[in-house]
């Protein structure tokens, strides 16, 4: 948040805990190793104001950050356990921000890493949680670890749900309504590069 953009993230966690930390990887080679690493009990929130003025804000992607850190990292595994994230967002000339919300998320990574490896490009994110309390949504993500490759790719299925409930993000961001329906499941898989995006 600054004076003349007023989106803002915030992130808390309750409970962290870090296993098998190889000391010596991180003196000798300046790489930090982790055997496991579980996270607990958070919440990740984000506010976006499309009235404030905009500079043309590059949006990092969650990936992106991995291969910026400051040092080589690898973690064998990460648990993710009880996450809820919430997403605001306040449309041009409208009061009412529109809103998504996941709670209950859970999830594994397996071979986090920065570090360039051509016989395993990628780590993943097995993930599940509930939209909005009702619908269980289930994604896996499959993420560069270096920026040599590419691309990143998502396939997930949305269970069973009311319509009606999307008109918490539908109603401010898009001025329509849905006033009956029902969603039987849905299902997606998302490819694409890593080309920057403006938010």
């Amino acid at each position: 948040k600054n004076r003349d953009h007023v989106d803002w993230t915030r992130t808390s966690a309750n409970g962290i805990s870090i296993h098998g930390i190889d000391l010596q990887a991180l003196a000798r080679e300046k790489t930090l190793r982790i055997d496991s690493l579980a996270i607990a009990n958070a919440e990740m929130e984000s506010y976006k104001d499309r009235n404030a003025p905009q500079q043309g804000n590059r949006k990092v992607m969650f990936h992106e950050t991995i291969q910026r850190l400051p040092l080589k990292a690898d973690v064998r595994t990460a648990h993710l356990g009880d996450i809820t994230a919430i997403y605001h967002e306040l449309p041009q000339f409208e009061t009412t921000a529109g809103v998504i919300k996941f709670t209950g998320l859970t999830g594994d990574l397996h071979g986090l890493s920065n570090i360039a490896s051509e016989a395993e490009p990628f780590y993943t994110l097995k993930a599940k949680g509930m939209l909005y309390g009702s619908a269980e949504l289930q994604a896996t993500f499959y993420l560069p670890k270096d920026s040599l490759t590419n691309r990143f790719e998502v396939i997930g299925s949305l269970a069973a749900m009311d319509a009606t409930r999307l008109n918490e993000m539908i109603v401010p961001v898009a001025n329509a309504r849905v006033n009956s329906g029902h969603i039987d499941n849905m299902t997606f898989h998302i490819t694409g590069p890593n080309t920057p995006f403006l938010v």
